[in-house]
């Protein structure tokens, strides 16, 4: 059996050809993350210290080399089970891994990316129209699985609707939506209540990322976050601005200027205590001693607390 389409965005699965439904249930957690690595960089040959990294990012097992092994291993007998031939789409060798995906699978966040390029593209044409359709279907994907053609509709009208319906759609417009209604937006909103010491909001900011994201990507997506407000401060303190931020961290502009401003409401001695912090509940979850949802609820419930006192 051939395999059709990997979703990331959303809830982590396939779709091989035939199956009526995505196939889910890889065993474990440290499974899907290998698989989702994989899968987003699908391109290349990932080493195996960057899947240890991305297992283990606060220290290395000693025996990690044969743990990563077990995990590799997890994702191809999912492959094998789902009725996909793990020797012809996994690849292993010394330098690592590599999905090899044929050129009529496609891969969700690959779409996204694409309708992010033709939406500059239309930009730069001057058909902000278009371009809001394109960004559309990129929050679609991302936001909503592109499931839901009406949302797809409404996420265009909100762009026109932003640029009063009378000039073009520029960049910035696209990223401001993106950020108060995509996953940087969410992030950014619940580390603002956070700083403020407003537990309330705070607690109102992650609720719907719970409700509907995958709490395990959602959890690493809140550790990458906050690692990156973390190192724009540090920038910040080296006498560095949005600029360098953006350019160091690879970051666009938009989001690099924003970074800078929230970066500047911690210290860096409490962003570098709040990502330990994380780091510790990355690996409780990792250990089955805590789930993912009540791991950021309490980290937000004790950050509130902790900036209040």
């Amino acid at each position: 059996m051939s395999l059709e389409r990997i979703v990331v965005l959303g809830r982590l699965g396939m779709e091989p050809e035939g199956r009526e439904a995505p196939v889910h249930g890889l065993p474990g957690r440290r499974a899907e993350l290998v698989f989702a690595y994989l899968a987003v960089e699908h391109a290349r040959r990932v080493s195996r210290d960057e899947l240890a990294n991305a297992l283990w990012p606060a220290t290395l097992p000693d025996s990690w080399t044969a743990a990563l092994r077990g995990v590799v291993s997890d994702v191809r007998r999912f492959l094998k089970d789902s009725g996909v031939d793990p020797a012809e789409v996994l690849a292993t060798g010394r330098r690592g891994y590599q999905l090899r995906l044929p050129a009529q699978v496609v891969v969700d966040i690959d779409e996204a990316r694409a309708a992010i390029a033709d939406a500059h593209i239309e930009l730069a044409a001057g058909a902000p129209a278009l371009a809001a359709a394109h960004a559309a279907r990129a929050a679609a994907l991302a936001q909503l699985q592109a499931t839901d053609k009406g949302a797809a509709e409404n996420e265009l009208h909100k762009l026109l609707a932003y640029a009063n319906y009378s000039r073009p759609i520029t960049p910035a417009d696209v990223a401001e939506l993106s950020l108060r209604s995509g996953e940087h937006g969410d992030f950014f909103a619940l580390a603002d209540a956070v700083s403020a010491a407003n537990g309330q909001r705070a607690m109102q900011a992650l609720q719907p990322l719970l409700e509907e994201r995958d709490k395990i990507l959602l959890y690493f997506s809140m550790v990458g976050h906050f690692r990156a407000l973390l190192q724009s401060r540090d920038l910040l303190d080296a006498g560095m601005g949005e600029t360098d931020i953006a350019k160091q961290l690879r970051m666009h502009p938009y989001r690099a200027k924003k970074m800078a401003a929230q970066a500047k409401q911690f210290s860096s001695r409490s962003l570098r205590a709040i990502y330990e912090r994380l780091l510790n509940y990355d690996e409780q979850i990792k250990t089955g001693e805590i789930e993912a949802g009540l791991a950021m609820q309490t980290f937000v419930a004790e950050l509130s607390v902790q900036a209040a006192s």
